[in-house]
C-alpha cells in the first residue's frame, strides 16, 4: 500500500504501515517427514505474524527453516511443536538479518510428549543500526528418555543494536538429556582477519552488512 502524504526524504511515496498475518497447522504421522522453508521479505513499514502449530507422530520428523534478510517493521513468530509420538524428531532453524529499526522477536517451542523424542533448536542472528532481536526458545520434556538441544549466535555490527537470547529447559521427569549454548558479541579480530584475506578491506569487513 502506497500513502500518497508520506515520503522518503528523497521525495518518494512512503508505504503505508501494514500487517501480514498467517497461520499454519502441519500433521506429520506415523514415520512421515516434512521439511517447512520460510522466507520473508517485506517493506519496512510492516508488522509481521506468523503462527504455526505442529504435531508430529510416531518416528515421524519436523524440519523448519525459518529466515528474514530484510527491514521490517517488527516480526513475532514462535511456533509450537508436539512431539506425540514415540521416536518423532523436531528441528527448528532460523537466520535473521535485522537492520534499520527492526525488532524481530523469533523463537520456537517443542513439547516432548513421548519416549525416545529429540528436538533441536538453532538460531543464528546479526543486527546494525538501532535494530534489536529478541530469541526465545523453549524444549519440554515430559517423557522420559528424551532429548533437546537449543543453540544460538549472535553478531552485534553496531553498538546501537541489541541481541537478547533467553533459551529455556523444562524437564518433567527423570531419564532426559537437555542442554543449550549461547554466543552473543561484536565481530573478532581473527573474523576480520578472514575477511580481509578473502579481498575486503577492514571497513568493508566491519560494515559488509
Amino acid at each position: 500500500m502506497i500513502s500518497s502524504d508520506r515520503t522518503t526524504p528523497e521525495g518518494k511515496p512512503m508505504e503505508a504501515p501494514g500487517l501480514h498475518a498467517g497461520v499454519s497447522e502441519f500433521y506429520v504421522r506415523k514415520g512421515g517427514r516434512l521439511t517447512y522453508t520460510m522466507i520473508h521479505e517485506r517493506a519496512e513499514t510492516t508488522h509481521v505474524r506468523p503462527r504455526t502449530a505442529v504435531v508430529v507422530e510416531e518416528g515421524g520428523e519436523y524440519i523448519s527453516h525459518y529466515i528474514n534478510l530484510t527491514p521490517t517493521a517488527s516480526l513475532q513468530t514462535d511456533p509450537k511443536v508436539y512431539l506425540v509420538g514415540e521416536g518423532a524428531r523436531a528441528h527448528l532453524s532460523s537466520v535473521i538479518v535485522s537492520k534499520s529499526s527492526s525488532l524481530m522477536d523469533v523463537g520456537g517451542t517443542v513439547h516432548l510428549r513421548a519416549p525416545e523424542t529429540s528436538a533441536e533448536i538453532v538460531s543464528k542472528a546479526i543486527t546494525k543500526d538501532r535494530a534489536r532481536v529478541i530469541t526465545r526458545s523453549l524444549i519440554s520434556a515430559e517423557a522420559p528418555r528424551t532429548r533437546g538441544h537449543i543453540e544460538y549466535d549472535g553478531l552485534l555490527l553496531s553498538g546501537e543494536s541489541r541481541i537478547l537470547t533467553t533459551p529455556s529447559l523444562d524437564a518433567w521427569v527423570d531419564d532426559v538429556q537437555l542442554s543449550h549454548e549461547a554466543a552473543v558479541g561484536r565481530l573478532g579480530e581473527d573474523q576480520i582477519y578472514y575477511l580481509m584475506t578473502k579481498g575486503f578491506t577492514e571497513e568493508e569487513a566491519t560494515t559488509c552488512w
